[in-house]
């Protein structure tokens, strides 16, 4: 007879085999970190907007594909892995739980003791990590009629669903129920996300396997239930005996269809290779796996890296609070939403250029140990990287550079583990700048190395957050700046070959600066490739081509030489283009609002202070920073006739998004008859409202700010909640561009 087992004891052994390895990995010789530091890691997430014609099917297929296409073991010895599966679940019986001395589960993990809302003790099985005071759920796709895109939960928690009264209110979703479909709970500096009063379903999405005991992550109970594309499965019985797992398809193209799945497991996807197959296509070929481990003489699920995503719903067996950590994918109804930090946007536009070679990332917590261990989390890293003569050299800083930084940081892990927590922050702040400049020079020499193509470059503008402490890094004319109470502070200085100082470090090693350009062809004096101007950086060796070294496609470097019309080794004394960042460092405050980076063709048409008021002017109105990301890019192309690739990053701070609650806290909004708004007018004086229109015979708006009438707005039919949600815009945008100050 099938036996069910309690989810909090099904991985002891596991997390014991994941301790072992972690300190086995620990000791791997430096091929082995070399092998670490330069696999792949996820790449940023292209947002996708949706047109109102793909709202039957929106979301579902469009949440975070991950890109991983190597893993080593040795990976977990630089970058802390997140807890995942089961293992996040808050469980109410642990009396089966052995504890030691200290608090520590037999497993390692910590055990926190909770009130739940019944009165009965619950624990929390969390890794040892920094305190979470605030969380972001951030749509991973939107349609028209998403106004707000971004949510901030406070350690007081909240509901999401599609009624106004939710913290996270999507009423485009018709599937949500209209109060707490899901909720997010705060208990003990972690949030969990719980499944509320619904009947379409609360998922997380498993992560992807990078080590073969992440297998073991998610295993197949009675009556739980997963989905894959469009497709639901429920777990109807597990056979230990006779190792036989029984499955029923509940929605999708296989509704009614049941499954055996024996002892050798067998693959779910689009293909007809596997087990479960169909023609949905939200799946991929080989979208998901089922196994069986005869050690704990279990069935388990995992995915296998598809697109689309595999889900786990929070019921049956699971129907308990998940805790949340960064990067994580939630399925709420249809609505896809991750867990971030920060809450950001992200938009580029190829522009009137034939092709585009600006890329970005996005990466909300590196989990670089040695710098938690001295407060210094979480460590966000943003980078816009504007390439030329291809996008050779720009997507291989998006996928590389941030992970040769973690790299960085690990190699010199020992210098930070002497450094007590009450260090002073000019010595950490000194070891972080080396690690970053080594990682940019690091990540050059290995693109010079790989690349085939020597005129391929790129710039890079890269913010680097560990707690308060921002550092920016630049090369080239890609830049960052910083709203500061409404002033635009710069962050980063243009590499141009006519500043000055450029200037002076091109002719003091035998080059010339003509008509801005180094040598007259390269408009910027640090940039990453470019390896005609680096001649002096190049290996003796041949470059070979990334393509097949078999072929004997080399790279000699006399074919470098030739890219200019002088040989450079036979009259420079080192590169005319070097890829050594400048790195500015500042320290946060309840000041700052919003940073911005952005290529280049931002910035040719805006000034820094323009930007800045664009920005500050779109959050009032539209508060939402993923929209305002779009608008800004927007505005650059089509009304600024920008030229050029634009790609911009914006970041808004939490102290920018409780000013924008303030603020709209402070308008009051009421319905007037004619006549006394006729009456109202006359008493506050018709300047302060004279960007509106107005006809006092009918039913109206008005808007207070701080007790002044700004606004009103005539209404020919009752008003409605979309009225009243427009006319708030239109008020904002007011404030915004009257430049009303907002109580602190």
């Amino acid at each position: 007879m099938a036996e069910e087992a309690n989810p909090s004891n099904l991985f002891e052994c596991q997390a014991i085999s994941e301790s072992q390895s972690f300190k086995e990995n620990k000791q791997s010789d430096e091929k082995d970190i070399e092998n670490a530091i330069h696999s792949e890691m996820p790449s940023t997430l292209a947002k996708k907007t949706l047109g109102r014609e793909d709202f039957d099917q929106r979301r579902r297929s469009t949440v975070i594909p991950f890109d991983i296409s190597s893993f080593n073991s040795s990976r977990k010895a630089f970058t802390r892995a997140n807890t995942s599966g089961v293992n996040r679940f808050r469980n109410k019986d642990d009396a089966s739980e052995s504890l030691c001395a200290d608090g520590r589960s037999s497993n390692g993990v910590t055990k926190v003791q909770l009130q739940s809302s019944d009165g009965s003790t619950e624990h929390v099985s969390t890794d040892k990590g920094p305190p979470w005071k605030h969380l972001i759920l951030k749509m991973t796709a939107a349609t028209d009629e998403d106004l707000i895109t971004s949510f901030r939960f406070t350690d007081k928690g909240g509901g999401i669903g599609r009624d106004t009264e939710n913290i996270a209110s999507i009423p485009a979703d018709k599937s949500l129920a209209n109060r707490d479909h899901a909720l997010i709970l705060h208990r003990e500096d972690r949030f969990f996300l719980r499944n509320g009063n619904n009947q379409s379903g609360t998922y997380v999405r498993l992560t992807p396997c990078m080590m073969e005991e992440e297998k073991l992550q998610w295993p197949l109970l009675r009556d739980c239930s997963f989905r894959c594309g469009k497709s639901d499965f429920v777990v109807l019985s597990h056979d230990e005996n006779a190792q036989t797992l029984e499955l029923e398809a509940v929605s999708g193209k296989l509704a009614g269809a049941k499954f055996s799945i024996d002892c050798h497991g067998g693959g779910i996807g689009r293909s007809t290779e596997n087990v479960i197959h169909t023609g949905d296509g939200e799946l991929s070929r080989k979208h998901a796996k089922i196994i069986f481990d005869d050690p704990t003489a279990r069935f388990y699920l995992y995915d296998l890296e598809s697109t689309n995503g595999t889900y786990m719903r929070l019921c049956g067996p699971y129907d308990l609070p998940f805790r949340l950590e960064s990067g994580d994918d939630l399925l709420i109804s249809q609505t896809c939403l991750s867990v971030t930090h920060f809450d950001y946007g992200v938009h580029e536009n190829m522009g009137a250029r034939k092709y585009m070679e600006d890329t970005h990332t996005v990466i909300q917590d590196l989990h670089i140990e040695c710098l938690t261990e001295l407060g210094w989390h979480p460590q966000s890293y943003f980078g816009v990287f504007d390439g030329h003569g291809g996008v050779q050299a720009s997507s291989f800083m998006e996928e590389q550079l941030h992970v040769t930084i973690v790299g960085e940081f690990y190699r010199h892990r020992n210098v930070y583990e002497t450094k007590a927590p009450d260090a002073a922050s000019a010595v950490i702040s000194n070891l972080v700048k080396k690690q970053i400049v080594a990682a940019f020079e690091r990540t050059d020499k290995d693109f010079l190395k790989k690349s085939d193509r020597p005129q391929a470059g790129s710039t890079g503008t890269t913010v680097f957050i560990a707690g308060k402490r921002l550092f920016v890094a630049n090369v080239g004319d890609s830049r960052t700046i910083l709203s500061r109470s409404g002033e635009a502070v710069p962050l980063s200085n243009d590499h141009k070959p006519n500043r000055p100082d450029e200037a002076q470090r091109i002719r003091d090693i035998g080059g010339f600066v003509i008509h801005g350009r180094i040598m007259g062809e390269l408009a910027v004096s640090r940039a990453f490739g470019d390896a005609p101007f680096k001649i002096l950086d190049t290996p003796s060796e041949p470059l070979i081509a990334s393509g097949d070294a078999n072929i004997g496609s080399t790279l000699q470097k006399a074919d470098v030489d030739s890219q200019l019309t002088i040989n450079p080794s036979d009259i420079l004394k080192g590169p005319l283009v070097i890829c050594t960042p400048e790195i500015t460092e500042t320290h946060l405050t309840d000041e700052e609002e919003f940073l911005v980076l952005a290529s280049d063709g931002l910035f040719d048409v805006l000034a820094d202070q323009e930007v800045v008021d664009f920005v500050r002017a779109k959050l009032l109105q539209s508060r939402d920073v993923q929209r305002t990301t779009e608008a800004l890019v927007q505005h650059a192309i089509v009304h600024q006739r920008s030229t050029d690739n634009v790609t911009a990053i914006i970041t808004a701070t939490n102290e920018m998004r409780e000013r924008l609650r303030r603020l709209k806290s402070q308008i009051t909004i009421g319905v007037v008859g004619g006549s006394d708004l006729c009456k109202q007018k006359e008493q506050l004086g018709e300047d302060v409202v004279n960007e509106f229109d107005y006809s006092f015979s009918e039913n109206g708006l008005v808007a207070y700010h701080n007790g002044s009438l700004i606004g009103e707005k005539n209404l020919r039919d009752e008003y409605t909640d979309a009225q009243l949600n427009r006319f708030l815009d239109y008020v904002l945008m007011y404030i915004a561009s009257s430049q009303i100050p907002v109580k602190r």
